[in-house]
């Protein structure tokens, strides 16, 4: 059974290989059907790093998924789309993942993120894995 229903708009894979584990992210707990991986066994197209729109074939959500670029494709990070036809800006896809970079890092606080020097994690990830 697909977990569709249970992610929010927008989700990261945070518990996947793909991400580096050793960096607390304290947003989970509180954000969790943010940073949660999508879980489905049937989806077309197939999974794939070349491919960016796709729908979950148990329930009939629509989605954007950015997949890994290994053999075995996996979503890292996904979108809910209202349909087949929605196509997504790049703006759009950014600020998604700015939002989900910051509930990773617990929200906003008043306290600064050890991370403030690097660029998001998402881009920063994705570089390292020749994702964009």
């Amino acid at each position: 059974m697909c977990n569709c229903l249970v992610l929010n708009d927008v989700f990261v894979d945070l518990d996947s290989t793909w991400i580096d584990q050793a960096i607390p992210y304290q947003g989970k707990a509180l954000f969790g059907s943010f940073l949660a991986g999508w879980d489905s066994d049937e989806v077309k197209p197939e999974l794939d790093y070349s491919e960016d729109y796709y729908q979950c074939l148990e329930c009939g959500q629509y989605w954007y998924f950015k997949c890994s670029p290994d053999e075995s494709s996996w979503p890292l990070f996904g979108i809910k789309l209202s349909g087949p036809e929605r196509r997504l800006s790049e703006q759009e896809i950014e600020s998604s993942q700015q939002l989900v970079t910051i509930l990773a890092h617990n929200g906003f606080e008043a306290k600064q993120c050890r991370m403030k020097r690097s660029t998001s994690t998402i881009n920063r990830v994705q570089s390292n894995h020749g994702i964009r």
